[in-house]
């Protein structure tokens, strides 16, 4: 009896030994609950993550000492040491703190006008900055298509068959209903917007900001599909000075010098650039694919700094360029060949900044440009060439009411004229317009968990009438991983010539808009966006998004040919334009490598006159996958993929689907980089499907664009960093 009463004894002391349980759970600073955090116990090396309640619990442990360590993306690791068996039953509350590695990274983005970071904003926006837009900048030194053309729901549309010019759409809308921005303020409108992607060098460039859906309230007209700023690098006490030379092996040659300091209460930044363009004929039918090009750009910048965070900016951007396509032979001058296509252009702008705080909740800012853009088109018996004028001022407040409410109201003034200089001169193109807003937006937080943007605009212009634009979003936190927002406004575009329709056929028999003819367009539309972040453990991450969008603008202005059938002139149809889909977007983290795929469905339809049919040159699909490989500071490789889907055309047929693919290496140094980059180096070419020109050398016809015309193209050079 006694023996077995110590063998009872025995095993109920050996599963007290041998069962010990413990729970622990996750908070955040703000005490929001952490899922995914990782719980890796030092002695055992085993380990778990904290389910969506924010709880990890262990059992079956032995009696003794453990360490118990706490491991969150973005976050400062936490260690405990606990002594088993433990008294409590209730789980440990353990709290982590954001790392400041994670605050450093942080993004403030300054399209949405507000303090905060991104995570925190209700607008859905997409900011392409540090690693990924030098990588960019490597692929293309020349413009800002790269950056866009890689862009999940962004197309890059080529408008020339022989002078490479392009435009932009989001979500499959014309680039006119999308505003181009640098720091927050509008260069690339009207008549100025025609080259402007291929004339905006990338390499002074901090971040790139992208709305999509309508931004109205804050920018007024035009940004119907969404906006794209351009955020510069701004001088710090850190001296920047930055060289940059690269080659192609299409003949093409780029130099760039970047510099930027702060001294005390003056700072400066200077870029310039030189790019050189041989005309290059890939498919041999002795036609440029890409044109023979000459250009710089020079954008120098002062900052002044004073007393209650007071910055005043006073900057420039001057370029000039030269591009010449077409026929070779008749560029080359050879007797009996004529038909080239020449454009110059010069820009000039000035731009004027001050902002400071007039106490310790309210900022002023007051900030405007003027911009003088020349362009002359010649082609063999026709000439298009013009100057637009045009400025834009504003002055606005931000208040911060409480921590977490801000508010924004400011009033503006554009003004933009166009004189037309073509010949001949039976069609004048000229115009003049004024337009006055003033908007007033709020950022609040509801609760915890809720966060709400409101903003209304009123816009009046001298010919159009006035236009009354409210907008909202937004932002609901399910938890520190799941998070959704929702937002839609109206919008507005008044009537102009100057649209990538004019640009194909520059603008040869286009008629003028008028308000006695034509009304503004007007346009709903509306975003829903679901993110998902998936930390594991302190190596790894997954992050999805998952956008769906719908944009209505009604009474559409189509150019449509007059009954003698030579002009053409824009008119607002009956019915409208309408574009609905969705972006799935997938980011993946792994020690060194970083994964991002992305899909576009877009369902893009002219819905007007009795028509109902998708908008030409508009994919459906598209899908695009990178896999990058950097160890930071040393090495930096990347492998891309892109398909594009078949595309409605002109003629009412559908163009082939295709596949580029594209590979990329740098190797870093403390003061110097070499990089090369092979795009669709599996050499995709429209031609490859069928001819690109047809007719006569002298009297060319050319198929509407809807694949690469340059092929596969090697570029490479070396960055030389002189900094501190």
């Amino acid at each position: 009896m006694k023996n077995y009463i110590l063998m009872v004894l025995l095993c109920i002391s050996s599963s007290i030994a041998y069962s010990q349980s413990i729970s622990f759970k996750t908070i955040d600073e703000a005490g929001q609950i952490l899922i995914g955090v990782s719980v890796q116990i030092k002695e055992t090396k085993t380990g778990k993550v904290s389910d969506n309640n924010g709880l990890v619990s262990f059992t079956d442990l032995s009696a003794g000492s453990y360490t118990f360590v706490f491991k969150y993306l973005g976050y400062e690791s936490v260690t405990i040491k606990q002594q088993l068996p433990i008294q409590i039953e209730m789980p440990i509350i353990v709290s982590l703190e954001e790392s400041h590695e994670h605050e450093m990274e942080a993004i403030t983005v300054k399209a949405t006008r507000t303090s905060r970071l991104i995570d925190n904003t209700p607008t859905r926006v997409e900011v392409i900055a540090g690693e990924e837009l030098e990588e960019k900048g490597n692929m293309n030194a020349a413009n800002i298509s790269m950056i866009l053309r890689e862009s999940t729901g962004i197309q890059v549309q080529q408008t020339s068959a022989t002078s490479a010019n392009a435009t932009f759409r989001i979500q499959g809308l014309d680039g006119r209903y999308t505003q181009l921005l640098r720091d927050g303020i509008p260069l690339y409108n009207g008549f100025a917007g025609g080259l402007s992607i291929m004339q905006i060098p990338p390499l002074d460039l901090q971040q790139v900001e992208i709305i999509k859906g309508s931004s109205s309230t804050l920018y007024g007209g035009g940004a119907i599909a969404g906006l794209i700023n351009l955020v510069p690098i701004k001088p710090t006490d850190e001296r920047r000075l930055n060289l940059m030379t690269n080659f192609t092996s299409a003949g093409g040659q780029d130099y760039n010098v970047f510099y930027a300091e702060k001294f005390g209460k003056i700072g400066t930044s200077v870029y310039g650039t030189l790019n050189k363009q041989a005309f290059y004929d890939p498919d041999g039918d002795r036609f440029t694919n890409i044109p023979e090009i000459s250009r710089w750009n020079l954008n120098p910048s002062i900052f002044f700094y004073g007393e209650n965070d007071a910055v005043l900016e006073i900057g420039g951007i001057f370029s000039e360029e030269s591009r010449n396509g077409g026929d070779i032979r008749a560029l080359n001058e050879t007797p009996g060949f004529s038909y080239v296509e020449r454009t110059k252009t010069n820009r000039n702008a000035a731009v004027i900044q001050y902002q400071r705080s007039l106490n310790a909740s309210t900022n002023l800012q007051i900030k405007g440009n003027y911009n003088y853009y020349d362009r002359e088109t010649r082609l063999a018996n026709f000439q298009f060439s013009g100057i637009q004028k045009s400025s834009f001022s504003e002055i606005n407040l931000t208040k911060k009411a409480k921590e977490n409410d801000e508010w924004i109201g400011g009033l503006n003034l554009w003004t933009d004229q166009f004189d037309d200089r073509s010949i001949p001169t039976s069609i004048n193109l000229g115009y003049q317009l004024t337009t006055v807003g003033a908007f007033l937006q709020r950022t609040t937080n509801i609760n915890d968990k809720n966060t709400l943007e409101s903003g209304l605009r009123i816009d009046h212009t001298t010919d159009y009438g006035t236009f009354v634009l409210p907008r909202v979003s937004w932002l609901h936190r399910f938890n520190s991983r799941l998070s959704t927002r929702l937002g839609g406004g109206l919008g507005y575009k008044n009537p102009t010539v100057f649209t990538e329709k004019s640009e194909e056929i520059n603008f040869r028999y286009v008629l003028p808009t008028s308000p006695e003819d034509n009304a503004a367009e007007r346009s709903v539309g509306a975003n829903l966006d679901v993110n998902y972040l998936i930390p594991i453990g302190d190596e790894a991450s997954l992050s999805i998004n998952q956008l769906f969008f719908y944009t209505q603008i009604n009474d559409p202005l189509i150019l449509q040919p007059e009954p003698d059938m030579v002009f053409l002139k824009y008119n607002n149809v009956s019915g409208d334009v309408h574009t609905a889909g969705f972006e799935t977007n997938i980011k993946a983290n792994y020690k060194d490598f970083k994964l991002f795929a992305g899909y576009t469905f877009i369902n893009a339809r002219n819905h007007y006159e009795g028509m109902n049919m998708p908008i030409p040159l508009t994919p459906r699909s598209q899908v695009g996958v990178v896999l990058m490989y950097e160890i930071e500071g040393k090495l930096r490789a990347g492998f891309e993929s892109y398909f594009t889907g078949r595309q409605y055309l002109m003629n009412e047929s559908y163009s082939p689907s295709y596949w580029r693919f594209g590979f990329m290496g740098e190797k870093i140094w403390e003061r110097f980089s070499i990089f090369i980059n092979f795009e669709n180096f599996t050499d995709t070419r429209q031609d490859k499907f069928s001819p690109i020109v047809g007719g006569s050398p002298n009297e060319p016809t050319f198929t509407q664009i809807w694949a690469p015309t340059d092929g596969f193209i090697v570029n490479g050079g070396f960055k030389i960093f002189l900094g501190e």
